[in-house]
C-alpha cells in the first residue's frame, strides 16, 4: 500500500515548471514512467473509453467525483498542453538534477565547465590509497605508522597487507551519512591521534592487570574449596585456560554465561551432594566471571580502537588523494553531489538559484520518496519552500506531491532514510507552512486475490515481531490491502529436507526452483513471465548457471558476473599454477576441489603434503596428471586443454567459459599479454567483467529483489529465503574511544559482542538492530509483492520462529496461524493459474549470456561455438557451415563473417591453406542467399619472405564468393598499406568496413578523433569499396567508460566522417 500526500495543488493552467523526480532510481524506469502517463492520458482522452472504461479510469473518475465526460475533456486538454509544452515538463533522477545544479555554478565551485562524471568511485579510491606507498618514503611519520600497523597485523596472526584495510576504510569518503565523522577525523592532527593511541595502550595495560588480577582470583576461589567439584563437562575450567592462552572464542563467553543462568555449571549428581555450599559456590564464582566478562570486552573494543587508529589517520590523506585525483583528470564523483549543493549552494536565495538553473520550477512530483536520503531532502526544501510559500499574486501557488511506500524502503545502505517519509506521514510539524493532505492507496491493482490475501496476513503478523512501535506501525498500517478484480491466485511454500547437508540444501533449492519454472511452462505461462528473486549476486550466479546447464533460457545482469563461475575460479587457478607451480591458494583451491573425488582418509594430512608436495607429485594425488601437459603449452593452448580434459564444457554452451575463452584471447593478441600479465589484468578486473546481457524476449529473468523493487512479473520464484537479519561480519561504525564529552570517534568493527563495553555502544547497537529488523523486512515485503499470478518460496529448513531471518519469519506466521507441522514441507494457498499453452512445435530461444536463437540444422549436426580446424575434411567444414547459415538466418543476418585466425595457426602454411576453405564456404553460404565475408586483424600482414597471409587470401579468393570485412584500425596498424590503397587494388570486394582509431602513444583503441588514424585522409571510396555496412567500434581503453567513449566516436562521426558515407 503506497502513501501519497500534497502540498497545496497543482497549476491548472499550464504543465510549465513540472519537475518530476525519481528518487535513485533508473533511466529505464523513467522513460517507462514517461512513456505511460502519456498512454493513459491518450486512452483517457478517447470517447470509446465512456463505454468500455478500464479500472483505472473507473478509479480515477471515483477518486475526482468527475463524470466520464469531464474526464475525458481534462485528459485532452492536458494531453495538449503537455506536448505543446513538452520542454518544460521534466522527468529525471535526483542525480540528474543535482548533475544540474552542480554544472549551473561551476564557477562558483571552482570546477572546469567540462567536468566529466564519475559513477563507479572504486578506481579513483583504489589510485587515493596507492598514492599513500607511492609518497611513503617523502613523509617519515606516515612511514611509521603504515610500518607500526603493518607489524600489529602480522603479530595477530594476520597479512602484513595494509592496503586492503585502508580500502575498505575509504568507502567512508563518500558515504552521506559518514560525512560528520570523516570531517572530525580531518580537522584531527596527528599530534591528538598520538595522544588518543597512548591513552588507549594505557587503559589496556591497566585492564589486562586487572585480567590477570582476576584470572588468579578464580583460580584461588576453585581451589581453595574443600568440597568435590565436578564442572559440567569441564566448561569453566577449559574457558578460564583458553583466556589465559588469549585463545577463547566469544561465542564461549556465551556458553558459560547460559551455564549460569540455567544452573548447571556444576555437574547436577555433584551438586546433589552439596547444594547450599555450592550454590553460594557458583554465586561468588559468577561475580567474577561476570568483571572477567566485562574486561574482556573492554580490552577486545580497545584493541580494536587501536588496530583502526592508523587507517583513521590515513583517512584524511585518502580523502585528500581523491580531491588531487578528481581535479587532475578533470572529473567529480557523483557521490559527492548532495554534499556539494549543501554546503555550497543551498544557502543560496531560491531566486538566484532559479536565475543559475535557467528554469524555475512550479511543482514537484517525487515518487519512491522512502528512499530519500537527509542531505537530498535538505537540499530540495528551498527550492519546494520556494514553489509553496513564495508565489507572487500573479502567479499560481505551486505544489509538492510525495509518493511512496516506508516498507519498500531497502537502500539504507546507499544513504536512504525512511524515517524522513514516515515523520511527515505521522508528524503534523513539516518543513513547510502549508496544509498536508495524506491519501492511502489501499486497492493493489497487481496481484490476484489469494495473494494479497496472503501478504496481508503474514506482515501483520511480522510486524510483532518488530521492537519499535512505529516500526510496527508501518506494518499494521500497511498491511490492509483491498483486493481487485482478479481472483484466484497461487502461492506454495517449500522447505528442504531439514536433515540434508548444505551442499544438499543447494542442489535441492535450484532442483526445486527448476521443477517450479518449468510447471508453470506446463500451465501455459511464458519464460519471459517467470522471475527469479534472489538476495545477492552470489545466489544470482548459482541460480543463472543452474538454470543454463538445464536448457533454460535466462536473462541476468549481475548474475553473469564471470567472477562468480566456480568454473572460471578453477581455471584461473590452473593458470596461477601454470605462472607458479607452487602457488599455495592456488594448490588449495584445487585440493578443496578434487579432495572430494579422491576422499583421503585424513584430509588434514592430504591438504598439508599436497601443499608442499612435487608438483607432479600433486597432480597424481588429485588424480589430475592427464592435465601435466597443458603446463607445458602457450596460454591459449592450454586453457583449451583446461577446458576439454576436465569437461567443463562439453557442448560448447557455458557462457562463462565461452566468455572467459573471448577475455584470454584479447589480452593475448591485443595486449600482448602472457599468463603473468593477464593475472595482473584480472587481479583488478574480474570483479567488473560481465557476460554481455541482451533483450531477449523470452527468457526467465534472475535478478536481486533490489533491481526487483518497481517491477511486476506473473510468477515470481523467491528461492533459499534465507536473508539474515542481523550480520556479525563487515559492519563498520563510528564510535567514542571513551564515554566523557567530545571523545574522539573512531571507524571500528562493530558486533553484538561490543554492545556492553559503554553505554553508548548500547544505544548504538538497538539503533543498528531495530534498523536492520525493519530493513530485512522491508526487502521480505519487496520480494513477495512482485508477482501478479503465483508466488512461489523454497527455503532451507527453519529451525526456529524468530525476526532472524527470512525463513524464520514465515516460520513464525506459520505457527501462530496454527498451520505449521514439523514433518509438512509444503503450503499451499489458493489454487495453480492455468494460460493457453504454447502451441506444439513453437520453440523458445534459448539465451545465455548472449543473444542466442534455437538452432535446428540438418540432421546429425550440432551447433559448436568452437575454432574450425583447417586440416579437417571438407565433409566435416560442411556441416559446420550448415550450422552457421541457420543461425545466420534465425537473426537475419545478411552476412556470414570469418572473425579470425586462432594464435596457433597463423602461420604461412595456414594462409596457403585457408584460401581453399573460404572458396567453399563462400560457395556453400551464396548458395544459401547468403553472403560471406573475411575479417582483417594486423596479423595477416606479417612478412614472409616478401609475402605475406592478406595476399595471399586476396590473390587466391574467388571475389564472387569471398568479400571482406576491412578493419580499418587493423590496416593502419599493421602499416603496410592505407585502406585507400587496398580499395584501390580489390575495389568491391570491401563490403563491410570496421572504423575505429588508434591512440597516439600505446597504439590501442581509442575514440574517433582522439587518435591518430587521419581519417579524414585514409577514408576510402565507399562505392569503390563496395560498402554495404559499417561499424564503429572500440573494444576497451576507454577515457572514462564505454557510453561515454561510443558517444565521443557517435558525434565525431557525425560531424566528421559521415558525409563521405
Amino acid at each position: 500500500m503506497n502513501n501519497s500526500f500534497d502540498f497545496s495543488s497543482f497549476s491548472k493552467q499550464s504543465p510549465k515548471g513540472i519537475f518530476v523526480i525519481y528518487i535513485n532510481s533508473i533511466i529505464k524506469c523513467i522513460k517507462v514512467t514517461w512513456i505511460l502517463l502519456f498512454l493513459i492520458l491518450k486512452d483517457f482522452s478517447e470517447i470509446q473509453i465512456k463505454d468500455s472504461p478500464t479500472e483505472m479510469f473507473e478509479q480515477v473518475k471515483k477518486e475526482l467525483a468527475f463524470s466520464s465526460e469531464q474526464i475525458i475533456i481534462l485528459a485532452k486538454e492536458r494531453l495538449n498542453l503537455l506536448l505543446h509544452n513538452y520542454s518544460f515538463f521534466q522527468i529525471e533522477t535526483l542525480d540528474s538534477f543535482n548533475h544540474h545544479i552542480v554544472r549551473s555554478f561551476y564557477k562558483e565551485l571552482n570546477l572546469d565547465p567540462d567536468f566529466r562524471v564519475v559513477i563507479d568511485s572504486e578506481e579513483i579510491l583504489d589510485q587515493s590509497v596507492s598514492r599513500i606507498f607511492e609518497n611513503i618514503e617523502n613523509d617519515v611519520e606516515i612511514s611509521n605508522l603504515v610500518k607500526d600497523f603493518s607489524i600489529k597485523k602480522i603479530s595477530e596472526g594476520k597479512s602484513w597487507d595494509v592496503e586492503f584495510d585502508l580500502k575498505e576504510f575509504a568507502q567512508s569518503v563518500l558515504k552521506e551519512n559518514e560525512i560528520s565523522d570523516v570531517e572530525q577525523i580531518e580537522k584531527s592532527s596527528l599530534k591528538e591521534f598520538k595522544l588518543l593511541k597512548d591513552k588507549i595502550e594505557v587503559k589496556l595495560n591497566s585492564l589486562n592487570s586487572e585480567l590477570k588480577a582476576l584470572l588468579i582470583n578464580i583460580e584461588k576461589n576453585i581451589s581453595n574449596q574443600d568440597l568435590e567439584i565436578a564442572f559440567s563437562r569441564n566448561s569453566f575450567p577449559k574457558f578460564i585456560k583458553s583466556v589465559q592462552n588469549n585463545s577463547f572464542k566469544w561465542s564461549s563467553i556465551k556458553s558459560i554465561s547460559t551455564l549460569f543462568e540455567k544452573n548447571t555449571l556444576i555437574n547436577k549428581s555433584c551438586l546433589k551432594k552439596n547444594p547450599d555450599k555450592l550454590n553460594i559456590f557458583v554465586a561468588n564464582l559468577f561475580e567474577l566471571f561476570l568483571e572477567l566478562k566485562e574486561r574482556l570486552i573492554k580490552i577486545k573494543v580497545l584493541n580494536s580502537f587501536l588496530y583502526s587508529l592508523t587507517p583513521s589517520i590515513l583517512l584524511k590523506i585518502i580523502k585528500s588523494n581523491s580531491e588531487d585525483i578528481q581535479k587532475e583528470n578533470n572529473e567529480l564523483l557523483l557521490s559527492k553531489f548532495n554534499k556539494l549543493i549543501y554546503k555550497e549552494i543551498a544557502n543560496q536565495p531560491t531566486p538566484y538559484l532559479y536565475e543559475k538553473l535557467g528554469v524555475k520550477f512550479n511543482d514537484y512530483l517525487i515518487d519512491e520518496f522512502q528512499d530519500t536520503s537527509n542531505l537530498q531532502w535538505k537540499n530540495l526544501i528551498p527550492l519546494i519552500s520556494h514553489a509553496l510559500e513564495s508565489f507572487q499574486e500573479n502567479e499560481n501557488q505551486g505544489s509538492l506531491f510525495l509518493v511512496g511506500d516506508p516498507k519498500q524502503s531497502v537502500y539504507r545502505w546507499r544513504g536512504a532514510d525512511p524515517k524522513i517519509f514516515v515523520s511527515l506521514l505521522l508528524n503534523k510539524k513539516t518543513p513547510f507552512s502549508v496544509q498536508k493532505n495524506i491519501t492511502n492507496l489501499p486497492v493493489n491493482f497487481r496481484s490476484r486475490n489469494e495473494i494479497i490475501k496472503f501478504n496481508n496476513s503474514l506482515f501483520k503478523h511480522a510486524s510483532g515481531l518488530l521492537n519499535l512501535n512505529y516500526h510496527k506501525k508501518i506494518f499494521l498500517q500497511g498491511s490492509n490491502q483491498k483486493q481487485n478484480n482478479f481472483s484466484n491466485g497461487h502461492v506454495s511454500i517449500t522447505f528442504i529436507n531439514k536433515d540434508f547437508k548444505k551442499e544438499q540444501q543447494l542442489e535441492s533449492v535450484l532442483k526445486e526452483t527448476l521443477s517450479q519454472i518449468e510447471n508453470c511452462l506446463s500451465r501455459g505461462f511464458e519464460q519471459s513471465e517467470i522471475a527469479v528473486l534472489v538476495r545477492d549476486n552470489k545466489q544470482s550466479s548459482q541460480v543463472s548457471e543452474w538454470l543454463i546447464e538445464n536448457n533454460v533460457s535466462v536473462l541476468s545482469q549481475d548474475s553473469l558476473s564471470i567472477n562468480n563461475s566456480k568454473k572460471i575460479e578453477l581455471l584461473i587457478n590452473l593458470i596461477k599454477l601454470k605462472v607458479d607451480n607452487n602457488n599455495q591458494e592456488a594448490r588449495a583451491i584445487l585440493i578443496g576441489k578434487f579432495a572430494t573425488l579422491v576422499q583421503p582418509k585424513d584430509l588434514f594430512v592430504f591438504y598439508k603434503e599436497n601443499l608442499k608436495n612435487e608438483f607432479k607429485r600433486f597432480l597424481k594425488n588429485l588424480n589430475i596428471f592427464s592435465l601435466y601437459r597443458a603446463f607445458e603449452m602457450s596460454f591459449l593452448e592450454s586453457v583449451d586443454f583446461f577446458i576439454k580434459e576436465l569437461n567443463m564444457d562439453l557442448s560448447n554452451t557455458d557462457p562463462y567459459i565461452l566468455f572467459l575463452r573471448e577475455v584470454i584471447f584479447e589480452q593475448v593478441s591485443q595486449n600482448k599479454n602472457n599468463e603473468k600479465e593477464f593475472l595482473i589484468f584480472w587481479k583488478k578486473n574480474n570483479k567488473k567483467i560481465k557476460i554481455p546481457s541482451s533483450s531477449s524476449k523470452n527468457a526467465v529473468q534472475v535478478l536481486t529483489i533490489h533491481k526487483a523493487k518497481g517491477l511486476e512479473f506473473p510468477v515470481v520464484i523467491y528461492p533459499f529465503v534465507d536473508s539474515v537479519t542481523h550480520r556479525n561480519s563487515g559492519k563498520r561504525n563510528w564510535l567514542p574511544v571513551f564515554e566523557e564529552n567530545l571523545s574522539k570517534k573512531i571507524l571500528i568493527p562493530f558486533n553484538e559482542n561490543f554492545r556492553e563495553y559503554s553505554d553508548s555502544f548500547q544505544k548504538e547497537y538497538d539503533i543498528i538492530s531495530s534498523n536492520e529488523e525493519l530493513d530485512n523486512l522491508n526487502l521480505l515485503y519487496v520480494a513477495l509483492t512482485r508477482a501478479e499470478d503465483e508466488l512461489h518460496l523454497i527455503s532451507e529448513y527453519p529451525k526456529t520462529k524468530s525476526i532472524n531471518s527470512h525463513n524464520q519469519i514465515i516460520r513464525a506466521f506459520l505457527e501462530d496461524s496454527g498451520e505449521w507441522k514439523d514433518d509438512l514441507d509444503k503450503f499451499n494457498w489458493g489454487k495453480p493459474v492455468h494460460k493457453e499453452k504454447l502451441k506444439k512445435n513453437e520453440r523458445t530461444p534459448c539465451f545465455k549470456g548472449y543473444e542466442t536463437r534455437f538452432f535446428q540444422p540438418t540432421p546429425d549436426t550440432k551447433f559448436l561455438n568452437e575454432k574450425i580446424v583447417l586440416k579437417q575434411s571438407d565433409e566435416a567444414l560442411k556441416k559446420y557451415v550448415d550450422c552457421c547459415i541457420v543461425g545466420a538466418k534465425a537473426v537475419n543476418s545478411k552476412y556470414i563473417t570469418w572473425p579470425f585466425i586462432e594464435p596457433e595457426q597463423r602461420n604461412l602454411e595456414t594462409y596457403k591453406l585457408i584460401p581453399h576453405k573460404l572458396n567453399l564456404i563462400g560457395k556453400q553460404v551464396a548458395q544459401a542467399g547468403l553472403g560471406f565475408a573475411y575479417h582483417n586483424h594486423g596479423y595477416e600482414f606479417k612478412d614472409y619472405g616478401g609475402t605475406h597471409g592478406f595476399e595471399i587470401i586476396l590473390n587466391e579468393t574467388d571475389p564472387e564468393y569471398v568479400k571482406f570485412q576491412m578493419d580499418l584500425y587493423w590496416v593502419m596498424h599493421a602499416g603496410k598499406y592505407t585502406p585507400k590503397e587496398l580499395v584501390a587494388a580489390h575495389p568491391g570486394r570491401y563490403v563491410m568496413w570496421h572504423i575505429k582509431d588508434m591512440d597516439k602513444i600505446t597504439r590501442d583503441y581509442s575514440e574517433l578523433g582522439n587518435g591518430s588514424i587521419n581519417y579524414h585522409e585514409v577514408l576510402p571510396d565507399p562505392v569503390a569499396s563496395g560498402l554495404e555496412f559499417f561499424y564503429i567500434e572500440q573494444g576497451g581503453n576507454y577515457s572514462i567508460n564505454s557510453k561515454e567513449s561510443a558517444a565521443i566516436s557517435a558525434n565525431y562521426f557525425k560531424k566528421e566522417l559521415q558525409q563521405y558515407l
